[in-house]
């Protein structure tokens, strides 16, 4: 309980004097929405699942306060993205009250997947001091924190989904885990790529009887379904989110990505030096990103069917190591992986690391990195605490400014300085859990 209780005074102190660009588009869908507008036409590109979220936020910050209360316009931020080479500034900063309210769910479900990370590793080990090490390492590392306390990401919500639906597959809680897989997808579509490897898993619970077998994929498929199909109603929601997001006016090309880096195999496409070849990346990204997602979709494949060709025993340890390494694949798929991202992976990392007894200071070493990266590389120390020095009617303080200002010469050599590093980590993890001697290779 004393990790919750230190965890949740952490992120309740920084929710409301911490901000970030996306969540001031957050609180702008809100109102907009509150006023009435389409939820897409508020600029929202976010799965419906995580809208229907955000007007719900935005109709209790307003019931609260006012809808006034949701967002404050600061002239004085504006100027200074207008006067520098800072890019992504916000024209105004989500208010403290929306701030908290919209990240208090986030910390929520910080504290359950800690719960459900817990339980796996009790039940594996029967030891409680494994199981309070995960929860440490999840509930109070600087990443998960950061994510969802300053910047208000929202990824931890897929991240529980999949736990949950990872934790109920081999308990034979079949319809429960399709359900939160569906609920994962419908909050951020990545999780459907692992649609290959639960599918396998659900095959391999109990006898391999082909009726049986039958049965229990469609519980499962009812399950993923049915959540789906509810966070998509009413259908012109979906049809919002069709036409502004997956098909654009520009065409389904004009909606890639074209700007690479981060923590992935393209992040040295961001470094001092290499801006030539984000731009040739960029120019290509038609044919670069369709190769990337079938890359990713590959080896998921490949990884379900070694599951699926084992005659070993599935325990928990292989089949979070198989969740972790499928993950992991899909990140091939995402030209510029950002912090938040790497709370796709985490938590799988986390069990199997413990679970094993190794490789816990490689995990923790990727994170602090990323927590770096996260505070830093956007517009310097001063970014992510913005609501502290433009609160209006008052002028920020000149040493604010000037750092904001003089900040983006150095973005780039922190993006260097924390994912070179970061990303080699990463990439020996996963040589190390490939060459973990129980699994002999890749799990199953």
């Amino acid at each position: 309980m004393a990790v919750f209780g230190v965890g949740l005074f952490i992120r309740f102190v920084l929710a409301p004097i911490s901000a970030d660009p996306d969540l001031e588009s957050f609180a702008e869908g809100s109102l907009g929405m509150y006023y009435g507008s389409p939820p897409y036409a508020t600029g929202l590109v976010y799965p419906p699942a995580w809208v229907l979220l955000l007007n719900l936020i935005g109709r209790s910050t307003a019931a609260i306060a006012s809808p006034g209360s949701l967002i404050q316009l600061l002239p004085a931020l504006t100027m200074v993205g207008a006067t520098s080479g800072v890019t992504g500034l916000p024209v105004g900063l989500a208010s403290p009250l929306y701030s908290l309210v919209e990240k208090t769910p986030l910390f929520v479900f910080d504290a359950l997947t800690g719960l459900i990370l817990y339980q796996v590793v009790l039940e594996r080990t029967g030891r409680l001091r494994p199981a309070q090490l995960v929860v440490v390492g999840w509930f109070l590392n600087p990443l998960v924190i950061v994510e969802s306390a300053v910047h208000g990401a929202f990824d931890v919500l897929p991240v529980f989904f999949m736990a949950l639906a990872l934790y109920c597959v081999p308990r034979g809680q079949v319809l429960t885990a399709g359900a939160a897989l569906g609920l994962a997808v419908s909050l951020k579509g990545f999780p459907l790529l692992l649609l290959p490897l639960f599918v396998v898993l659900v095959y391999r619970l109990g006898e391999r009887n082909l009726n049986a077998a039958i049965r229990r994929e469609g519980i499962f498929g009812i399950g993923v379904a049915s959540t789906i199909l509810a966070t998509i109603w009413p259908p012109s929601l979906l049809e919002g989110f069709a036409e502004r997001v997956v098909l654009p006016q520009g065409g389904p090309i004009s909606a890639l990505p074209t700007f690479y880096g981060g923590f992935g195999p393209w992040a040295f496409a961001s470094y001092p030096g290499f801006s030539g070849v984000e731009v040739a990346l960029g120019a290509r990204t038609a044919i670069v990103v369709p190769l990337l997602i079938a890359t990713a979709i590959a080896v998921v494949a490949f990884i379900a069917y070694r599951v699926a060709r084992s005659a070993a025993a599935l325990d928990e340890d292989r089949i979070w190591r198989a969740a972790a390494l499928s993950t992991t694949a899909i990140l091939l798929a995402v030209p510029y992986v950002q912090p938040q991202y790497l709370l796709w992976i985490l938590p799988f990392y986390l069990v199997v690391v413990v679970l094993n007894r190794r490789d816990v200071a490689l995990v923790w070493g990727i994170t602090v990195l990323a927590s770096l990266y996260a505070l830093l590389a956007f517009a310097g120390p001063y970014s992510t605490i913005l609501p502290l020095y433009f609160p209006p009617p008052h002028t920020p303080p000149p040493y604010v400014v000037q750092s904001l200002q003089s900040w983006p010469p150095f973005s780039s050599w922190v993006g260097f300085a924390t994912t070179l590093p970061a990303s080699a980590l990463l990439g020996t993890l996963v040589l190390r859990l490939l060459r973990t001697p129980r699994s002999r290779g890749i799990p199953g």
